[in-house]
């Protein structure tokens, strides 16, 4: 469907953080690159290569928070809608650039909020979860000049997609083998009761 509607944005999935406090725009920006670093499907582009969808690994690139501040006097509450309704507009171009996007909304120095689009190819709402745990303990670690507390991890997502592919490969072979044992074998004609046709009123 994004390979037919390339600007559409129905696969868009959208996070506002509200952050209470004194925040620390050069500890959260170290914190975002290092989920990136982490999280190699976070830079991830998806291009067609002989007809075929091939996953693209882009390399980890310094973090630049986008910063945008509360101007004029209408709400602040007012001023984020509008600015969260543009970005979850904004479609991704898979092929070219990162299925992520951070932003940063500056209400006062009390007040941020983090504004995180993802394309849903690389993101739901379990993994949005985790990315927010693993985001607030690196920032916690590192206001306190600590190292990263998270473990690396044991494999990425690409690894997990090819070990699928291949338990994939090995279910039709599986498939192919019971229907070749089972050929000939009178099917089992199942008759359940018929369930009442329902008129929908609108």
């Amino acid at each position: 469907m994004q390979q037919l509607f390339p600007e559409s944005c129905a696969y868009n999935e959208l996070l506002v953080l509200r952050l209470s406090g004194p925040l620390e725009p050069r500890v959260l920006n170290q914190a975002i690159h290092e989920i990136l670093r982490r999280h190699e499907i976070l830079r991830t582009c998806f291009c067609v290569i002989d007809g075929e969808l091939r996953q693209r690994v882009q390399p980890l690139q310094l973090v630049n928070l986008p910063v945008a501040e509360m101007r004029g006097s209408s709400p602040a509450g007012t001023e984020l809608q509008t600015i969260v309704l543009e970005e979850v507009k904004r479609s991704f171009q898979l092929d070219r650039d990162p299925p992520v996007r951070f932003m940063l909304f500056k209400a006062n120095e009390q007040e941020h909020f983090l504004i995180l689009a993802a394309h849903h190819i690389v993101c739901d709402g379990a993994s949005m979860d985790i990315l927010v745990r693993e985001l607030g303990l690196l920032y916690q670690a590192y206001m306190s000049g600590e190292e990263s507390p998270l473990p690396d991890l044991p494999f990425q997502y690409a690894d997990f997609a090819a070990w699928q592919r291949e338990s994939l490969q090995s279910w039709d072979e599986q498939l192919l083998y019971w229907r070749q044992q089972l050929a000939g074998v009178p099917v089992l004609e199942l008759r359940g009761r018929g369930r009442p046709a329902r008129i929908h009123e609108s």
